[in-house]
């Protein structure tokens, strides 16, 4: 590792508070400033939050975003503004969450950090292209996200099902590890929140023998969350103690509660509305199981894991959720969860099932709690991010600078070990000197 203190920048082109921004970013710039690590972020400005701000020693730089608000398109004037902050502030390393136009920070902000050494360049993959409408804009969104990917040097991504779908069945030469999602147990399994759990639920008009199904996150069309309200019509017709908590806001809660009444469901499905990040566990608390619905379109989606399904198993809740490749990384059937086909049925008949056997919803809980302590982000940073970090601040400290080309290191596997190792620029070379199979020289 460096000598000093390594001075790091996370960019996230949106907002910096979980609830409003991605809970990801905050959890590891809040992990890092608590080793000791100087810590900046830079993030899109929201019109009442301030410029500069500490938080809790994270150093926090807003952009505004302009009249591209946050959209998916490339927004040149964020891109500009964070690359003079970098060149500025010249970090050591700068991790940069993947979105449209990401390689234009390395070529505006190609600079050299404290101490002479060349900055490191991390793009983080949290998602794929899954929501543009057309097959062939997704694959041409996903061969950008590729040509923009050599801009860096080293790439993580969510799971290595997206992986796959960005970078072909070869993927491991161009993936240097995984950023996957985590959870801060303490939040989740704090003794108090089972002490506040029936007065929660008393104010929400829950009685003592309701059978709670949580469904936490935003309410959109695309993640079909009618889906769920057809399933507890279903299921609540022969386990009638059964109710349906949603927790967040959307734009399609209006049409949802539209249908509530329609089906005469105004006893059974409860609206929280919003509700504020930290406040959550209180919610899940409130709960019995857990609701995970992703449904198979948008072709892709699917691959993708969800952040409130590690909530749920950190609150100890059993998971019931669609048999996805993303589901599938956490939730094992009848050991932490039941997995169920897309569609109101399949879905109906696991929550009537889970309903009515008391026995089994222990033991899922059970595995939930013993599941969750490997999601915590502590281990996340330590086995999957920190290893990269430490490889290429080390790379920069052995003076490893690339001969030539413009970002320095790049990852790829050796054919014969399998390793993974990072090499630099246009001559690759292993750490012990050997020259790498994949080189470019």
């Amino acid at each position: 590792m460096p000598s000093t203190t390594p001075k790091v920048c996370l960019v996230w082109f949106g907002s910096y508070y979980p609830g409003q921004g991605y809970t990801p970013l905050y959890e590891l710039s809040q992990l890092l400033a608590a080793r000791g690590w100087e810590t900046h972020v830079i993030t899109c400005r929201r019109r009442t939050e301030p410029v500069e701000e500490r938080a809790q020693g994270v150093q926090v730089h807003r952009v505004d975003p302009g009249p591209w608000d946050m959209a998916r398109l490339v927004n040149p004037a964020f891109f500009a503004a964070a690359a003079r902050i970098i060149r500025r502030e010249r970090f050591d390393l700068v991790h940069v969450y993947n979105v449209m136009g990401a390689s234009l920070l390395p070529r505006l902000a190609h600079t050299r950090g404290r101490n002479g050494r060349q900055t490191a360049w991390v793009l983080d993959i949290q998602a794929g292209p899954f929501l543009w409408p057309f097959a062939s804009l997704r694959r041409a969104m996903a061969a950008l996200t590729r040509a923009e990917s050599r801009c860096f040097d080293a790439v993580l991504v969510i799971n290595e099902a997206v992986a796959e779908y960005i970078f072909g069945g070869e993927w491991a030469r161009d993936v240097a590890g995984f950023s996957r999602l985590g959870v801060r147990l303490e939040r989740f399994a704090q003794p108090q929140l089972q002490q506040q759990r029936e007065l929660l639920r008393r104010q929400l008009g829950l009685a003592p023998q309701h059978l709670v199904f949580v469904h936490s996150g935003v309410l959109e069309k695309r993640r079909r969350p009618e889906d769920l309200v057809l399933a507890t019509a279903r299921a609540v017709a022969q386990e009638r103690d059964l109710r349906l908590l949603f927790v967040g806001t959307g734009p399609r809660q209006r049409y949802l509660q539209y249908l509530v009444q329609r089906l005469g469901l105004g006893q059974v499905v409860i609206f929280a509305g919003l509700v504020d990040y930290p406040d959550v566990p209180r919610y899940l608390a409130c709960a019995d199981a857990g609701l995970s619905y992703i449904p198979s379109t948008p072709p892709g989606h699917n691959l993708q894991p969800f952040l409130k399904t590690a909530e749920y198993l950190a609150s100890g809740l059993p998971v019931v959720c669609t048999d996805t490749p993303g589901h599938r990384c956490w939730i094992q059937d009848g050991y932490n969860g039941l997995l169920c086909a897309d569609g109101p049925d399949s879905l109906a008949q696991a929550m009537a099932r889970l309903a009515r056997t008391p026995a089994l919803r222990e033991q899922l809980r059970q595995g939930a709690l013993a599941s969750a302590r490997n999601l915590d982000w502590e281990i996340v940073l330590q086995t999957e991010i920190l290893p990269v970090y430490q490889a290429l601040l080390d790379v920069w400290d052995r003076n490893w600078l690339a001969k030539g080309g413009p970002y320095g290191a790049t990852c790829a596997t050796d054919r014969e070990t399998g390793r993974r190792e990072l090499y630099p620029g246009p001559e690759p070379l292993y750490q012990d000197g050997r020259r790498h199979p994949r080189s470019r020289g």
